[in-house]
């Protein structure tokens, strides 16, 4: 399968009151961060945000929520190539293994693979499969339609998180949880 990562940083970051994408943990920014990650098991990557801002790929116009970031992947992606690695850019503490974990399960035969309770990373198999699936669950949302509707709809194999993982699979969508974040990384460190 030929690989493309895709970074979701098109939320407005309202809770965070700051852009998520520009905070700096271990000298690097977690834009940065997720970047790496994902060109390390994709080989290649992209960045999709809210208003296309250049050398990124726009949201899906009239979505919203990480289903406008994988719509908008899917619209630029489709001729490029065939598998979609799938991380929001607010999840640093995420190890490599389990964006492998999501890559090696992916077959031709299977559409999406993500993890139990925490969805991300994301493995997509990028055709008209996921178009319509996208489509489909837009419509009958009757609000915001989420990525959990998405893989009900595609028949997702949800992996087991890990339990020397758990902890690892947050997000930081708030001040709190983000210092969290700081004061674990910082904590490991000391640890070393």
């Amino acid at each position: 399968m030929k690989w493309m990562g895709v970074v979701l940083a098109g939320g407005a970051s309202r809770r965070m009151g700051q852009d998520k994408a520009r905070l700096c943990l271990g000298g690097e920014t977690l834009l940065e961060r997720c970047r790496r990650q994902l060109l390390a098991v994709a080989g290649d990557c992209c960045v999709v945000s809210r208003d296309g801002a250049p050398g990124t790929v726009a949201d899906r116009r009239g979505w919203a929520g990480p289903l406008a970031g994988i719509g908008g992947a899917v619209d630029a992606l489709l001729d490029r190539c065939n598998a979609l690695l799938v991380m929001p850019v607010d999840m640093p503490l995420v190890p490599d293994e389990a964006l492998r974990q999501v890559q090696l399960q992916l077959t031709p035969t299977l559409a999406a693979i993500g993890y139990q309770d925490a969805l991300f990373p994301l493995a997509l198999r990028l055709d008209a499969g996921l178009s319509a699936a996208l489509e489909q669950v837009q419509r009958a949302a009757s609000g915001q339609a989420s990525v959990q509707s998405l893989l009900l709809a595609l028949e997702a194999v949800l992996l087991p998180v890990p339990l020397s993982w758990q902890s690892l699979f947050t997000n930081c969508n708030h001040p709190a949880q983000w210092q969290a974040i700081v004061d674990r990384v910082e904590s490991d460190r000391n640890a070393l």
